[in-house]
Parts: structure tokens; sequence; C-alpha cells
């Protein structure tokens, strides 16, 4: 599981039942009504061999922090949100000529 702490500026990864393997710490920003959060992850092609997998969080189109790197044999990986008093919108990309992201995908640099 990975995502951002709202009570702390950290990063996180769990492992099984809630066991932090690691926590980083990301740019500190105020969160308000309407914001647009995104996490991004890329996998390097093999021929990379000597970029680790990482990821990576937006707020309203722009990166946040710096990139989050992980394990080479790292899967399993899933989403997980944890809210108070709110609500939020999920798009996994599986409509992005109607909902695309607000992230511009194509000119992410590695």
């Amino acid at each position: 599981m990975i995502g951002l702490n709202e009570n702390a500026p950290v990063i996180f990864l769990l492992n099984g039942p809630g066991t932090l393997m690691r926590g980083q710490l990301y740019q500190k920003s105020s969160w308000k009504s309407g914001d647009v959060f995104g996490y991004g992850i890329i996998f390097p092609s093999k021929k990379d061999s000597k970029i680790l997998p990482y990821v990576f969080f937006t707020k309203n189109g722009r990166r946040i922090g710096n990139k989050f790197s992980l394990k080479k044999d790292t899967d399993n990986l899933f989403p997980y949100f944890k809210l108070r008093s709110c609500s939020i919108e999920i798009n996994f990309g599986n409509d992005l000529e109607n909902e695309p992201f607000v992230y511009n995908t194509l000119k992410h640099n590695i």
C-alpha cells in the first residue's frame, strides 16, 4: 500500500498488515476542497536495468515532492484511501478520452 499521510509530511509504503517498510518526506502543502491529487507508478523498460521502479504524487496536475524509489521486485501495489469528513472521485484511466488525467502523463520525464 502506498499513500500520503495526512497528519505528517510522509509518503509511506506498507507491506501486509500495516507493517511500515519505508517512509520519505515530501513537499508539505495545504489541501482544500476541489484539489486533485494523483499517483503514478513508473516501471522502466527492461533495457534500463539500473533505474528502479518508482512512484510519484501530483496535486492539481503538478508533481509534488521527489520520486519514491521502490525495490526492483516490488509487486502487489494497490491504492488506499483514508477519508475524514470528505468524499473523493477516482479515475483509474479507463475512459481517458472523456475523463483525462489532470497530470499530463505524455510530458512525464523519468
